[in-house]
């Protein structure tokens, strides 16, 4: 029986693979986790736990997110905990300003949240919800508000720095070759777009995936020196590739077959590819091409991209903000706290500040995911897993063991499901909810309290904290149908203002509007008929505002200033009828034909209004108006 025992384990133990990415993963983060637990007990934290929930809450299997991540959680920590401060100084004795102040507080980190981009966001959340986890216990003790608050920074520090320890010592770098790689494959795609070899739906495949380069960059900025320096560069690749995409005309098809076929090589062809762009640019009678210098400046940046040289400082491209969205956002999740702290301090219940807790953070994480309803009952499952492990950790298994090294054995043991789950999308949340449950719950703090009506407490507050979230997403719930609704009206509007004469800035307008259409290719991802026909459309205004704005420069030299102005005022005078502008723009084109730049604008022009004259019209987009 014994060696039947011994000849199961040894080949259990023969078919463990503990160098795959997903082992690799939970090991650093067992690892990590009982880092930060040893160095919090070391220092004698209140709640030495929450720095090992910081680190499961870090966890990423790149070492860019990881970093980035853990930087803005630190600093979103830092701005929570001096404003915690300030609210508990001035309404410490005034419970019902508190809550007021510290929901309109979340609510404005929410919308912050919903505008800014990558990690940036994350730090704004955290900022929203830190004063919660700062003065957790301290509405009945104020005078032990700032140890609270201290001691919150100091966990999340605590956990910052041992996950991004254990992540620079025992993880890959492997997001610049990634980066690298995405970027030559766009590179070379849009030169054979450009040569027309691609099929008429890789403009707008085109246009949603180059954007990828930017999401990609935000992490591996913080694995490289050298990307660190070249973001500027990058993007501003990033957004040459998208202007060939947008603009895609299908001219010097030799040119651009050489140079995709020489790209197709990889970083060997770079080389190659960089003189033909600098033959064809000599040639005066095609130095016209304004694709061809883009896609000049594109290679130079692949060229010096692995060299640690710096690049010139560049003006950060401008990118789309959903205010409208945003404002929902921060809305929803001042409601949601206001009405759940009304909760709490009319029924007096003494574990209501831990369904605040819960709902403040919940409520920031899923605002800005597509499905919030599904990830907040994803969060209700992972809670229903975490609530009984708790219950038999910490009255079943810890009293019966003594000890620094057994304890950290077997809340690995715990852990272990929870952070096995995060390494799947489709669990991420659940397991995440799993861990920062159990890990609350559990409360494994020197010494050890063993309070049952606490923990029995504490499992009501969170679970009727993650259903107040879910029911307010119901409630209110993110409509993506709007969002899409939204984009393609601002992208609409956008162009018909110019062409009423509002003024503009030319290159933050088009990186703009190609940002809104990367955008709408992405929601509309699932819905091909429907994603091909608006795309369709939001190239068809681009267009417009491209050439309107290329007219005005044009203007400023022009010996036909006179003219060109007073057709530009007509034109923007008949802006509700698109199809009587394109008229216009059509005879002053005749007239000014000698202007043959001019003329060719206003060709341009006069034929998109007249090819979606619909599109252009008042009535379009819920009878939208243009002032």
């Amino acid at each position: 029986m014994q060696s039947r025992i011994l000849s199961f384990i040894h080949r259990l133990v023969s078919q463990c693979d503990f160098t795959t990415p997903r082992a690799t993963y939970v090991l650093r983060a067992l690892l990590a986790a009982n880092l930060a637990l040893v160095v919090a007990y070391a220092l004698e934290l209140d709640m030495p736990y929450s720095a090992a929930t910081t680190v499961l809450l870090v966890l990423n299997p790149v070492q860019g997110a990881v970093l980035g991540k853990g930087k803005w959680r630190l600093i979103g920590t830092l701005a929570g905990m001096v404003v915690a401060l300030a609210l508990m100084a001035a309404f410490a004795q005034l419970p019902w300003l508190f809550v007021l102040t510290e929901s309109l507080w979340l609510g404005i980190c929410v919308l912050a949240m919903s505008v800014l981009r990558h990690f940036r966001a994350s730090g704004a959340a955290v900022a929203g919800y830190t004063i919660g986890l700062a003065t957790l216990g301290a509405m009945q003790h104020p005078e032990l508000a700032f140890e609270h608050a201290v001691g919150r920074a100091s966990t999340v520090a605590i956990g910052v720095m041992s996950l991004g320890l254990v992540t620079a010592l025992f993880s890959r770098r492997t997001l610049s070759s990634k980066l690298d790689a995405l970027l030559l494959r766009l590179t070379q795609q849009t030169a054979a777009l450009l040569a027309a070899q691609g099929p008429a739906t890789a403009q707008h495949r085109l246009m949603t995936e180059i954007y990828s380069v930017d999401d990609l960059l935000a992490a591996a900025r913080h694995e490289s020196v050298t990307l660190a320096q070249h973001t500027r560069a990058i993007q501003q690749a990033m957004d040459a590739l998208a202007e060939m995409v947008a603009s895609c005309q299908h001219s010097q098809q030799t040119v651009w077959q050489d140079v995709a076929a020489a790209l197709a090589q990889g970083r060997a062809g770079l080389a190659a590819a960089r003189h033909l762009l600098r033959e064809v640019r000599a040639d005066e009678a095609q130095s016209h091409q304004s694709h061809i210098i883009a896609m000049q400046r594109v290679v130079q940046v692949l060229s010096y991209l692995p060299y640690t040289s710096s690049s010139p400082r560049l003006v950060a491209p401008s990118f789309h903000r959903d205010w409208s969205g945003a404002r929902r956002n921060g809305l929803r999740a001042f409601v949601t706290l206001l009405a759940a702290s009304s909760l709490w301090l009319g029924s007096g219940w003494p574990a209501g500040d831990i369904m605040l807790l819960i709902i403040a953070p919940y409520c920031a994480l899923l605002s800005t995911s597509p499905h919030p309803a599904a990830g907040a009952r994803q969060f209700l499952r992972g809670t229903f897993y975490a609530l009984p492990m708790a219950l038999i950790c910490a009255f079943v298994v810890l009293p019966l063991i003594n000890g620094l090294p057994l304890l950290l054995l077997v809340l690995s043991l715990f852990w272990l499901p929870g952070i096995y789950a995060t390494s799947f999308p489709q669990h991420l949340l659940s397991g995440l909810a799993y861990l920062v449950g159990f890990n609350t719950l559990t409360a494994a703090s020197n010494p050890m309290v063993y309070d049952i009506s606490q923990l029995l407490n504490w499992s009501l507050a969170w679970l009727t904290g993650t259903a107040l979230t879910l029911l307010a997403f119901q409630l209110m719930p993110r409509n993506p149908a709007r969002h899409v609704q939204r984009l393609q009206a601002r992208i609409r509007l956008s162009s018909l203002a110019l062409l009423a004469g509002k003024p503009a800035r030319p290159l933050r307008w088009q990186q703009q509007q190609q940002h809104r259409l990367a955008q709408l290719g992405a929601l509309l991802r699932t819905h091909p008929e429907e994603h091909d026909r608006v795309l369709q459309q939001g190239l068809a205004s681009l267009q417009l505002g491209r050439e309107i704005l290329r007219l005005r420069a044009l203007t400023l030299n022009s010996q036909w200033q006179a003219q060109m102005v007073r057709a530009q005022q007509r034109i923007a005078r008949r802006v509700g009828n698109p199809r009587k502008a394109a008229k216009h723009a059509q005879r002053t084109a005749r007239i000014l034909r000698e202007d043959a730049a001019s003329a060719a604008c206003l060709t341009a022009i006069a034929h998109v209004l007249q090819q979606h004259a619909d599109y252009f019209s008042p009535q379009q987009i819920g009878g939208s108006h243009v002032k």
